[in-house]
């Protein structure tokens, strides 16, 4: 058995070791292909050449084409037929009313019954992918479901105003809620318009101030959440503005029937609800980024618009007139109004430094912009009409500090502005000088101080705007700084001379000129600017043209040959400091 049993062993190894040689040869051998190389080939580190793929020419992407046919059918002819449907049932239903056909009740039933037929028509339209015309019907249906609980009240007066109102706040909460559940913006605006007309349909008097104006804020809240939670920008802003119309309306129609007492408390309420409805637009703004950003504008002017209720609520005060009693707008400083402007103002400016943190530019840029407008309102409440300027005058460095920091062209633009403004305040203002050192003296220091650090942020700090734009304002504030310092000059010499004669301070005002030319020549020189240097030059020509048209014919003959003199030897200076080392070495480089 052994003997037999490694005879056997030994044959299959035989046979396996044949198989292996077998394998090994097919391995061996290459079969080269026409198509690509061969292993000897690659292993010789001969690499293949790689066919690159022809190259495509860009394309713009197809343009999607609008189908007209279905936005026609399926859009435009459901929203233009329903209001055709609706006219012809109203007609339809005066008819049968100056008829007689129909009876008050029933016509109360009927528009009950035609919502309720809209509704679940729409429902049904919606569900069979035919949306157009269901929202359409749904949006009807609040409408008529409005109109009829307008009619059984103030038509009929089948219910008093607080069932009317209940009635009108459930329509207008099931409109939100099938607003929400379609996901449609369209329906949503219809429900805003017909919610901020209820308070119209209603017998109302003065003493309901508080219920009209707590239901115009529970209807804006609603409508702000919604048009958030369904990001739709056009309810977003159809909600604050249709608020501010229905305000508006509703205290101008308070006003030809109210007396001053009750539209002044009117007024407060309505301002109160404002404060309240600012301050929900800012807070979701600083911490949503809605609809990437395009709201954030919508602070600006909704601001504005509270500020002028604010202004009208809390700055004003009922007094008694001769013919009786009247509101006036309060000219102090301090009101509750400028107590809104600082509060306002402390919150923009927490919120500004926070998004400085984040470092959120886009947010960031808004929001230290309305810190800027409030600040420079307070400031002008707050000071004194000859103090104000100061105040605007220092405000226009600070915020064009701020603008360099987080390069803001509408910052540099109101620095600009402010900058203009308070300038030209001072000057006017402070014109004559009442004597040499005098406050109006010192208001011109300051304002020649700002204007060369306005200058130096502009030339040296302000390197992110735009080149062009960057050369204009320091050319701008150059030029403007020069024609700071030549009016200062010249009525620092006038009131020094105000006791001599005309000709005197006119002598005086030219001497100063070419003294001011030859400053600003050694300047140009030393310093190597060609243009203070061309300046000079032509200042000091700009004097010869003065003496020899406006002074010489008012000048004695001893004063023309001293002023000549003197002149011609300041030019005759300045010339000579071009021809000096330092000055051709300067006209060299």
């Amino acid at each position: 058995m052994n003997e037999e049993n490694s005879s056997d062993l030994e044959q299959r190894i035989k046979q396996l070791e044949e198989r292996v040689a077998v394998l090994e040869k097919s391995q061996s051998a290459t079969v080269v292909s026409p198509s690509r190389p061969s292993v000897q080939t690659i292993q010789k580190n001969e690499i293949p050449p790689v066919s690159k793929p022809a190259a495509t020419p860009w394309q713009l992407p197809p343009k999607e084409q609008i189908d007209w046919e279905k936005r026609i059918a399926q859009d435009w002819l459901p929203k233009v037929f329903i209001f055709v449907l609706l006219f012809g049932v109203v007609w339809a239903f005066k008819a049968a009313v100056d008829s007689q056909l129909i009876t008050e009740p029933l016509r109360v039933i009927l528009g009950f019954t035609a919502a309720v037929v809209m509704l679940a028509f729409g429902e049904k339209q919606i569900h069979n992918q035919r949306r157009g015309l269901g929202l359409t019907l749904l949006g009807g249906a609040v409408a008529v479901l409005m109109l009829t609980t307008f009619a059984m009240h103030m038509l009929y007066g089948y219910v008093s105003v607080i069932p009317a109102f209940l009635l009108n706040i459930l329509w207008i909460a099931g409109g939100l809620y099938l607003t929400y559940k379609h996901k449609t913006q369209t329906l949503g605006i219809l429900v805003a318009v017909g919610g901020y007309l209820v308070p119209f349909l209603l017998e109302s008097d003065q003493a309901n101030v508080f219920m009209f104006s707590a239901y115009v804020l529970v209807l804006y809240l609603s409508l702000f959440v919604l048009s958030v939670r369904l990001k739709q920008r056009i309810l977003f802003i159809s909600s604050i503005a249709l608020m501010h119309l229905t305000l508006g309306a509703y205290t101008a129609l308070s006003a030809l029937s109210a007396d001053p007492a009750q539209l002044h408390f009117l007024l407060s309420v309505v301002g109160l609800v404002v404060l309240i409805q600012q301050l929900v637009v800012t807070g979701l703004l600083f911490n949503l980024n809605l609809f990437g950003g395009k709201a954030l504008p919508l602070l600006f002017s909704n601001l504005g618009l509270t500020l002028l209720w604010s202004y009208a609520a809390f700055n004003s005060t009922v007094i008694q007139e001769e013919w009786g009693p009247s509101i006036r707008f309060a000219n102090e400083a301090w009101t509750a109004y400028d107590w809104v402007l600082a509060g306002f103002l402390v919150i923009f400016m927490a919120l500004t430094y926070l998004l400085l943190i984040k470092k959120d530019w886009l947010k960031l840029k808004v929001f230290s912009s309305i810190s800027l407008f409030i600040a420079t309102l307070l400031l002008l409440r707050v000071f004194e009409a000859s103090n104000a300027e100061l105040a605007l005058l220092i405000e226009s460095v600070v915020v064009y500090m701020i603008a360099i920091q987080i390069n803001s062209r509408f910052q540099r633009f109101m620095s600009s502005v402010l900058l203009v403004i308070s300038s030209w305040v001072i000057v006017l203002e402070n014109l004559p000088l009442p004597a040499v050192f005098s406050v109006e003296s010192l208001y011109f220091i300051l304002l020649i101080a700002v204007l060369v650090i306005m200058y130096k942020l502009r030339k040296y700090k302000d390197e992110k705007q735009e080149e062009k734009t960057r050369n204009f304002s320091i050319l701008a504030l150059a030029s403007g700084l020069i024609a700071t310092l030549l009016i200062f000059q010249s009525a620092l010499i006038s009131t020094a001379l105000d006791g001599y004669s005309s000709s005197t301070q006119s002598m005086g005002v030219s001497i100063g000129w070419g003294l001011f030319s030859i400053a600003a020549a050694l300047y140009g020189i030393y310093s190597n600017k060609k243009k203070i240097r061309l300046f000079g030059i032509v200042w000091i020509l700009v004097t010869l043209l003065k003496l020899v048209f406006v002074d010489f014919e008012f000048l004695s003959l001893g004063t023309r040959a001293i002023l000549f003199i003197i002149l011609g030897a300041l030019g005759m200076l300045m010339s000579r400091l071009f021809y000096t080392a330092g000055g051709r070495k300067k006209l060299n480089a």
